[in-house]
């Protein structure tokens, strides 16, 4: 997303957890009905981005090389939310 057209707009939270997102951000990111976003935590938030086909074919293949060394994904990923607050608050400070 462009800077200068970046905007901040509220939505609500519906009864089943959903969030619309606006009709304009639908259409930058092109995202239509059964589009596949990810969410994930960030700081005190939370990122909302499209999927990405070539992500995931890249996700599977970091998996498969892990599970060929013996390493669960769990194992990897320990200590990942600590140095992403790390480096988020080097970036942006404290969040």
């Amino acid at each position: 997303m462009e800077a200068a057209a970046a905007t901040i707009e509220t939505v609500r939270v519906g009864d089943s957890g959903t969030i619309a997102l606006p009709p304009r951000y639908r259409k930058r990111l092109k995202l239509t009905k059964g589009s596949r976003v990810l969410v994930f935590p960030l700081g005190k938030g939370v990122m909302v981005v499209p999927a990405d086909p070539t992500i995931d074919g890249l996700t599977e293949r970091i998996q498969d090389a892990l599970a060929a060394k013996g390493v669960s994904v769990h194992r990897a990923l320990k200590g990942l939310e600590k140095t992403r607050r790390r480096i988020f608050q080097q970036l942006y400070g404290e969040g």
